[in-house]
């Protein structure tokens, strides 16, 4: 009974702990990041987690991929992003096994992340509602992970979006503006 207790109070925790950090969410700190780098060490660092839920993990990572960002709130934005793709794996997917695809591609003015998963799909009313705050699907769920990706997306001057739902899966698209490689002229040589 006592476990039962300080499970429920662990729980409660977490979820006012997610409640002042979207209440309070700090604008970020932007540096030149390497996003294919923070990206790939994501993956790495969630490995074990797709692995033990039996989730196929495919890499299609192309870098550098050269952009202003706070670090930290860039991983917190893609981990809410993967572990929802991981949750929306969980349910029964009609004898599909479970497969999770992230792709990152650089060009010179953006660079675009999807998190593709073969998952049962958003339901075509409630797609434009995922972002909102406080509003879930999930038992469990306090309605706030999407909602902390598109503020921190936002923050970062880029976008997020479901990009398709349906049946098969469902694939969400970041895009954030790119920079310069560092060392590069921020502007074209004028005559001399």
């Amino acid at each position: 009974m006592l476990a039962r207790i300080t499970g429920e109070v662990d729980r409660l925790a977490a979820i006012t702990e997610e409640y002042l950090g979207f209440a309070r969410q700090q604008k970020p700190e932007l540096q030149p990041i390497d996003l294919a780098a923070e990206l790939v060490s994501l993956l790495d660092f969630m490995e074990e987690e797709h692995q033990q839920a039996g989730i196929e993990l495919r890499r299609q990572i192309v870098g550098p991929a050269l952009i202003q960002g706070d670090p930290s709130q860039l991983r917190r934005a893609l981990m809410n992003l993967l572990r929802n793709a991981k949750e929306a794996l969980s349910e029964p997917l009609g004898g599909r096994p479970p497969r999770l695809t992230v792709a990152l591609t650089a060009g010179p003015e953006s660079v675009s992340i999807t998190i593709a998963d073969n998952g049962p799909g958003i339901p075509q009313a409630e797609r434009e509602r995922v972002f909102e705050a406080f509003y879930t699907r999930k038992a469990q769920g306090t309605g706030l992970g999407l909602a902390i990706v598109q503020q921190i997306v936002s923050d970062h001057e880029g976008t997020i979006r479901v990009a398709r739902s349906g049946p098969e899966g469902t694939v969400f698209e970041l895009t954030l503006p790119a920079c310069a490689p560092m060392g590069a002229p921020v502007s074209s040589p004028g005559p001399a």
